[in-house]
């Protein structure tokens, strides 16, 4: 094991001052100091009675003890001052270590936390780029409000994040974003938007294990293909990720029809790609999307 205060000082230092920082030596010096201040204190008193007598002159021994004693004080003093300094050096060594440390940590952090975010902001900010998004939306939501309480859907909501959104990071999503009771997923490829619904399909009843009885919790997913444009956070913006959540709300047109519990549509632009991936699609209707003209075909994918 290494010697903590080689380290603090450095390999470089010499031996005798690793020596007198460390605490025994410290104490034993000091200790030292006291005996011999109290022995010097003594034996000068002997000295200059049996010197002076009853007023005679201090003879040359006495002196020459006190200058001995004096000498050995001095050194002392001058010992204890540089184990002082010597431990001064390694308090600043030792906090220079600290501080360096500390940076390293904090550019460590930073730097993956930016390799994190990479994948968020793939192609840089304001790049367009076509991405497959899934949006995941809760069905009847404001039902479940309504006759549960704000604190159980928050609960709710919490519960579908934490078993939907590790789904869709193993299989490939780049950007992850809250739409209120819902989810909006960004893939490169549409066929990894379709392997993540599949995954999140197969999550359903652990979410809705354990509810309060009675609640029944369902939802349905609307995958869209388009280009988007990611600002320096990452967020999604576009004419595509606008048109990928108003196909989720539009489902309800479609009931009867397909579209049900725990299902998948897609766009039309999405038909082509996970077709050419071996996904089966079924033409279920046209919808019409607010804001945007004429009316959309939409397909349903087996999941």
């Amino acid at each position: 094991m290494s010697d903590p205060v080689d380290e603090a000082l450095g390999r470089e230092t010499s031996p005798f001052a690793r020596f007198l920082v460390r605490p025994g030596v410290r104490r034993g010096v000091t200790a030292t100091l006291v005996v011999l201040s109290l022995l010097a204190v003594a034996l000068a008193a002997l000295a200059l009675l049996q010197g002076r007598g009853v007023g005679g002159p201090t003879t040359g021994t006495g002196k020459g003890v006190l200058l001995f004693l004096l000498g050995v004080l001095v050194g002392g003093i001058g010992i204890l001052a540089a184990s002082r300094l010597v431990e001064s050096r390694v308090g600043l060594a030792r906090r220079e270590r600290y501080l360096a440390g500390a940076r390293q940590r904090q550019t460590a952090r930073q730097a993956a936390d930016h390799e994190a975010e990479t994948p968020r902001a793939r192609g840089g900010a304001g790049t367009p780029r076509v991405e497959a998004m899934l949006m995941i939306d809760l069905i009847q939501s404001t039902e479940l409000i309504t006759q549960h309480g704000d604190v159980f859907f928050r609960d709710l909501l919490r519960r579908i994040e934490s078993s939907f959104i590790p789904v869709a990071r193993q299989c490939g999503a780049v950007y992850v974003d809250g739409q209120g009771d819902g989810l909006l997923f960004c893939f490169e490829q549409p066929a990894e938007a379709l392997a993540a619904f599949r995954g999140i399909h197969e999550r359903v009843p652990a979410v809705t294990r354990g509810l309060l009885a009675g609640v029944e919790v369902a939802f349905r997913g609307s995958l869209h293909v388009g280009e988007t444009v990611a600002d320096a956070r990452g967020n999604r913006t576009g004419l595509a990720v606008l048109k990928a959540v108003r196909l989720g709300s539009a489902m309800e047109s479609l009931r009867g029809r397909g579209a049900g519990r725990n299902s998948l549509v897609i766009s039309q632009e999405a038909l082509e790609p996970l077709v050419a991936a071996g996904a089966a699609a079924t033409l279920i209707g046209e919808v019409s999307l607010r804001g945007f003209p004429e009316t959309h075909a939409v397909y349903q994918v087996e999941v």
